[in-house]
């Protein structure tokens, strides 16, 4: 089966988070208030080509990420995935490339976010996610349906430098759940106000394998940039339209992709 990278976590849930953290003054750093509910809904097309050969698959995907905020400090989050894989793989019997086409579920986590500290413009806090199996995308740098369960720790710190403009940073480390190795994960992300009802989003987003047994494993890495306008939508809303392109890599895919969004604050 083809080894293809996931969009991120982090993961793809980068994709995701890149909406979640342009709500002003709510990015990972900051958890909700007790009962304030978000919900993004992001569609995303991407084109892959493998580390090790030449185009072979196109992804479409719809997602859907919520958060709630069971109290000032803890927030729970949860992520499904709808998934549409286009590839082309050699058949013997064709002595040819075919187009296979698979939907899935596939990127699906949920966890808690519990916040440290919150002190004028700066904030901190700490998330324990889990992935979970399905017969999708389910972990960095490999085939459908293989890996979930995977646990993550998420280090989180920002500032705000106005009422809609922060900046800010999040390490994590991943543990794959059937594999005696992890994933180091750092994205780091800047909103610019533009005027009143736009913004401008800048984020990269960055993965290294940590292989305690390199002659059983692969190592790789991955780095990718998106950059993102965000526009006020109205009382809690915001759209998305942003690309996204790997700008370095070793053993992962080079990836492109074209993702809308739109999130909703109650």
């Amino acid at each position: 089966m083809a080894r293809w990278p996931t969009i991120a976590a982090a993961g793809i849930v980068a994709a995701l988070l890149a909406l979640l953290l342009s709500v002003p003054a709510r990015a990972g750093a900051w958890t909700q208030k007790r009962g304030d509910q978000i919900y993004v809904l992001t569609a995303g097309w991407h084109g892959l080509d493998p580390a090790d050969g030449p185009a072979l698959f196109k992804k479409q995907e719809i997602a859907l990420y919520a958060e709630w905020g069971l109290t000032d400090r803890i927030t729970l989050y949860g992520r499904l995935a709808r998934q549409t894989v286009t590839r082309d793989v050699w058949s013997e019997a064709e002595q040819d490339t075919v187009v296979v086409t698979q939907s899935a579920l596939g990127g699906n986590e949920a966890g808690v976010r519990v916040g440290l500290f919150q002190r004028r413009s700066w904030a901190s806090a700490i998330q324990l996610g889990t992935t979970f199996e399905s017969s999708g995308e389910n972990v960095s740098n490999a085939g459908l349906g293989q890996g979930g369960g995977d646990l993550e720790i998420r280090a989180m710190a920002g500032r705000s430098l106005s009422r809609r403009g922060f900046a800010e940073a999040q390490l994590a480390w991943r543990q794959r759940s059937l594999e005696d190795r992890g994933e180091v994960r750092l994205d780091l992300t800047a909103v610019y106000p533009v005027n009143t009802h736009l913004d401008v989003m800048a984020q990269t987003f960055s993965v290294w394998s940590m292989d305690t047994d390199p002659t059983r494993y692969r190592s790789f890495s991955g780095h990718r940039a998106q950059l993102s306008l965000l526009a006020d939508g109205g009382p809690g809303r915001l759209y998305q339209l942003g690309v996204l392109a790997t700008v370095a890599r070793d053993g992962m895919a080079d990836e492109r992709a074209l993702i809308l969004g739109i999130a909703q604050r109650f």
